[in-house]
């Protein structure tokens, strides 16, 4: 959990000192905008203590001022991700349910089928895009449902891991 946050990096590493003579393990790290000292969450109410310590004695020191450190009070973890992953879920059902009904419709004339199903020697001649565009077919709306409950749980666990973007970049290149 990040404990602490700073612009300024001496601030981050003097606190990190404070936490290293304490015993408590920590890391520092950059975040968008400064650098953060972490640690794991069973050391949070510890290091916040210490913290607390550290700037008091700033405090009372003549003529301390300044950029310093600023104790994060909820604690917050920079690993984990805030998203809820209903984003990539929903899209992830939308992109399926529109292709289906285009293909269903006869949408531009075109047999959907043979343009995107995969095609292992067609891949090889360069048609690469026929590794996406099957993804996407699906042979009945029983396949459709099916893809749709175990896809949508497993898009849906990993987009609140690593971030709907992230996850589903992750799923349709592995």
């Amino acid at each position: 959990m990040e404990v602490v946050y700073s612009s300024n990096l001496r601030n981050c590493r003097e606190v990190g000192l404070s936490l290293e003579a304490a015993g408590i393990p920590y890391r520092l790290i950059d975040v968008p905008g400064g650098h953060a000292v972490v640690v794991d969450k069973g050391h949070v109410s510890r290091a916040l203590a210490e913290i607390e310590a550290l700037a008091a004695e700033d405090r009372s020191r003549p003529g301390a001022a300044g950029d310093s450190a600023r104790p994060v009070t909820k604690g917050h973890d920079p690993y984990h991700s805030e998203t809820s992953g209903w984003t990539g879920l929903i899209g992830y059902g939308a992109v399926l349910g529109l292709i289906t009904l285009l293909h269903y419709q006869n949408a531009f004339s075109s047999d959907w089928f043979q343009a995107g199903k995969m095609q292992a020697g067609l891949v090889r001649q360069g048609e690469f895009w026929r590794t996406v565009t099957a993804l996407c077919l699906h042979g009945d709306l029983v396949h459709l449902a099916g893809n749709l409950v175990f896809g949508g749980l497993v898009g849906f666990f990993a987009g609140q891991a690593l971030g709907s973007g992230l996850a589903w970049m992750s799923i349709v290149v592995a």
